[in-house]
């Protein structure tokens, strides 16, 4: 391990969404000289050093980058089926953006560049454009020896987590159950997923940061464990006392049946000696607790 040098200067973009606010926070407490770049204000964590701009403007992104020795790329556009008719628009703001990313990073000297990447298990334009973004990184490492390293995180769910644009299962149904709503499952629900509560997801990636290695391979960030989507809704009806029934529909574009997802976290149990926290329950029931605020 790496000695920590906590005068390390840090950009995060995106820096105002949902993980990477919590990132933020983190990186603050221990200490980070951090500013955020992204097109909107930050709402978690309005004190902390801002810039305002668009990740695929090529001079905003680059200025931003002056001065700085580290940057996490969170910065993105979203969604799986939202996604499939906006394709053109995926590709710009997700492989231009990194790209301005990647070569912002090697213009400036740039120490190390963490970028969000995301398991290939789904046709869409979201998840095609994230591969492509990761191999372009694994390019710039490879030619022009700038260490990048990958983050790919599965479902990552906790409070704050959006639910108006995107429709994640796990504050979708939230908010739901908490209105006695129907919980809407596309398929029959036994695809598999793997969920890991985001204060754990952030201690991963500032461990992985601080241990100070630059891994060949992208790095899974998950819980290792496989719980399907008919379980979590069970499981939030149960935790909420919701009156809610189960309504399964048809599967929408840009996402397959009957898929089996998890982590391999090989990397963070056995390099970094990393163990989730928060079992599934736990994080669910403070992310319940957070939405019922809002209601």
């Amino acid at each position: 391990m790496t000695e920590i040098n906590k005068k390390q200067k840090i950009l995060v973009t995106g820096g105002s969404g949902f993980i990477a606010s919590f990132l933020v926070e983190e990186l603050v407490k221990k200490g980070y000289p951090v500013t955020i770049f992204d097109i909107d204000q930050p709402k978690f964590t309005p004190t902390v050093a801002f810039i305002k701009g668009d990740i695929t403007a090529r001079e905003a992104v680059d200025k931003a980058l002056q001065g700085q020795d580290i940057v996490f790329h969170y910065a993105g556009m979203l969604g799986t089926h939202e996604t499939v008719k906006k394709a053109y628009q995926a590709a710009r703001i997700n492989i231009l953006g990194a790209l301005n990313v990647f070569d912002g990073a090697l213009k400036n000297k740039v120490k190390k560049v963490f970028d969000v990447t995301k398991p290939n298990y789904w046709r869409n334009a979201y998840t095609i454009t994230k591969i492509a973004a990761e191999e372009f990184g694994l390019m710039y490492r490879d030619e022009f020896n700038l260490p990048v390293i990958l983050l790919r995180y599965f479902n990552i769910y906790g409070p704050r987590q959006k639910t108006d644009i995107y429709q994640k299962a796990v504050p979708t149904f939230i908010l739901r159950a908490l209105k006695n709503k129907p919980l809407e499952i596309f398929g029959d629900g036994t695809q598999g997923t793997d969920h890991l509560f985001v204060e754990d997801a952030v201690r991963a990636t500032v461990k992985l940061f601080e241990e100070g290695e630059v891994p060949k391979e992208a790095v899974e960030i998950g819980s290792g464990v496989e719980v399907t989507v008919n379980e979590i809704a069970e499981k939030i009806i149960r935790l909420t006392g919701s009156q809610s029934e189960i309504k399964h529909l048809p599967m929408r574009r840009g996402e397959t049946e009957h898929t089996r997802i998890k982590a391999d976290i090989s990397y963070l149990r056995d390099v970094l000696g990393f163990r989730p926290k928060t079992s599934f329950e736990e994080g669910l029931v403070k992310t319940i607790n957070y939405y019922k605020k809002l209601i």
